[in-house]
């Protein structure tokens, strides 16, 4: 979910909760699932909860990702993909934080 998205779905769930809107009429007008809806504005789910599996980086990992990234396109550096797979996997191997790094992780397919 984007993040346009999802300051747009907190908007919904902050008119729902306030009783501006009934759940019913609010995923109507919004376009949002009635009963994701729901289960976020009574706090059965967090309003950042998604379907699947949990991302294997944290937020910090992607933004130091993609400031190293940014950093070596403003200086005119290249990322090959083999190249930019073992930087990723490097940050998710130094993260204080702990989680099962999948076999084939990062895929270098174009299509995910």
């Amino acid at each position: 979910m984007s993040h346009a998205q999802q300051e747009a779905l907190a908007a919904v769930v902050e008119a729902v909760c306030s009783k501006q809107m009934s759940v019913r009429a609010a995923a109507a007008a919004f376009g949002v699932n009635r009963g994701s809806l729901y289960r976020r504005a009574s706090g059965q789910v967090e309003l950042s909860a998604r379907n699947g599996p949990a991302p294997v980086l944290t937020d910090g990992e992607v933004r130091k990702v993609l400031e190293a990234v940014r950093d070596r396109a403003e200086r005119g550096e290249r990322m090959a993909n083999a190249e930019l797979a073992a930087f990723v996997r490097a940050v998710v191997g130094k993260s204080l934080y702990q989680r099962d790094m999948p076999a084939h992780f990062p895929s270098m397919r174009l299509d995910n």
